[in-house]
């Protein structure tokens, strides 16, 4: 009889202890959701909350024999979900007690400062320009010779030094008598969250032994890129243009295709905002909103969120990080293509055939080359618009490089990507990259 009563106690206790720690639980998902995140992921949050109701239900109603058996597969269950948790890590190269770098942008920032007044955030700030005092001016790159933090996908905080005219190059490259190739793409070949020993276009010289010379900035689209070859490209000296294409650049043309400037490039075959005489402009325009946006981080630290895909909490895979983004994208982030009306690919097949009949005349060779999202390899998805994109090269009679196909036969693709699950290649993939680029145009001479 007192060893009954002394069970029903303890259960009784351990009761109240479950709803103690599920109530602080509960506070503590909807801090993040509404506080946080400031209601935005909510349907993130949602069914960790139900699953707390629930629960929270069944200990509340279940008879105290059945507490303890459901409190036991429940351990149970988690030391399961730990066992996976850090299996896969292991697996993605993710290392134990690694001194990765933690820091946020602002940290990042105020910290470089202090040995270097020069230092530029890379951050889209076109919108706010485009709205500023000075509208006629649109710029199509960054800062000009400034150390730019680029961003953090692998556990580092990944930096490069801007030429004369805001892009990732050796300022001298502009010098020379003869550039050898010209990328041109998006931030997949500026060579986003890797330093730039280990970019696409030094991996392309170290192979090839060639003059590279890197034109390409984040978030553009094919629209936006034809402008930068209209405002930069050097083609006295140049002997191929190597245009890398992502897959999301089609969504990015229509929305170019809604800024007044960067249209006129499209409509007017003259047009040009002669960026390299306006550098001092651009550089000053873009300094003056970085420190409106870091007077807006200062005062609100919380703000301060993107520029990193890897996670800077600590403690992050004691909640089972990448088990949880794992269910969320095998199984609440199925991939649904956003489908571009067919006149947005006769623009992107206009805009083509332009750069390829004026290389000819230039006698420049044109190559093509077409990536895909890491997302497309995790869920074996193939984006409609990879067949339009190819179709329109291949009428164009266009070398076309095809990565996509490339990473298909690639016994793990996903090495290829910081940690298994980042946007962007790792040093790895950009070198991956580079080797089919240059094995193409080596086979082409």
């Amino acid at each position: 009889m007192f060893f009954n009563k002394t069970i029903f106690y303890s259960i009784n206790k351990l009761k109240k202890f479950l709803f103690f720690f599920l109530f602080l639980l509960l506070l503590y998902i909807l801090y993040r959701s509404e506080i946080v995140n400031e209601g935005k992921l909510r349907t993130w949050y949602f069914p960790y909350l139900i699953s707390l109701v629930i629960f929270s239900i069944l200990i509340f109603f279940l008879k105290n024999k059945y507490v303890l058996n459901l409190v036991t597969v429940t351990l149970s269950t988690f030391v399961g979900l730990y066992a996976v948790e850090f299996y896969l890590l292991k697996k993605s190269g993710f290392k134990f007690f690694h001194n990765y770098d933690f820091r946020n942008v602002l940290e990042v920032y105020n910290d470089l400062k202090t040995a270097n007044d020069n230092i530029f955030i890379s951050a889209n700030f076109e919108n706010e320009i485009k709205d500023s005092t000075d509208k006629n001016i649109f710029p199509l790159s960054l800062p000009s010779k400034t150390k730019v933090i680029h961003c953090n996908e692998g556990g580092f905080w990944a930096t490069h030094h801007s030429d004369r005219y805001g892009f990732n190059n050796p300022d001298d490259i502009w010098d020379y008598n003869k550039i050898d190739l010209v990328l041109v793409g998006d931030s997949f070949v500026r060579s986003a969250c890797v330093n730039e020993n280990d970019s696409l276009s030094v991996n392309l010289k170290k192979l090839s032994n060639l003059n590279v010379l890197n034109l390409s900035k984040d978030d553009t689209g094919t629209l936006h890129q034809f402008a930068i070859l209209r405002e930069y490209f050097p083609e006295k000296k140049v002997k191929k243009l190597i245009w890398v294409y992502y897959e999301n650049d089609i969504a990015n043309l229509g929305n170019e295709l809604n800024n007044k400037i960067l249209k006129k490039y499209f409509t007017d075959k003259n047009f040009s905002q002669n960026l390299v005489n306006k550098q001092n402009i651009i550089n000053k325009l873009y300094y003056d909103q970085q420190l409106k946006l870091i007077e807006i981080w200062n005062k609100n630290p919380s703000l301060v969120r993107f520029n990193a895909s890897f996670n800077n909490d600590r403690f992050s895979h004691l909640k089972l990080y990448t088990v949880r983004n794992i269910i969320r994208e095998r199984f609440f982030e199925k991939k649904k293509e956003t489908i571009m009306p067919d006149d947005m690919y006769e623009n992107f097949k206009i805009i083509i055939h332009n750069v390829n009949s004026q290389l000819k005349e230039k006698n420049i060779k044109f190559y093509f080359v077409y990536l895909s999202a890491r997302f497309n390899y995790a869920q074996n998805f193939e984006p409609e618009s990879y067949y339009k994109i190819t179709k329109i090269i291949k009428d164009l009679d266009i070398p076309l490089i095809n990565i996509h196909e490339s990473l298909k036969e690639h016994s793990d693709p996903l090495s290829l990507f910081p940690f298994r699950r980042q946007l962007h290649y790792n040093e790895k993939g950009y070198k991956f990259v580079a080797e089919k680029i240059h094995d193409f145009i080596k086979f082409e001479k």
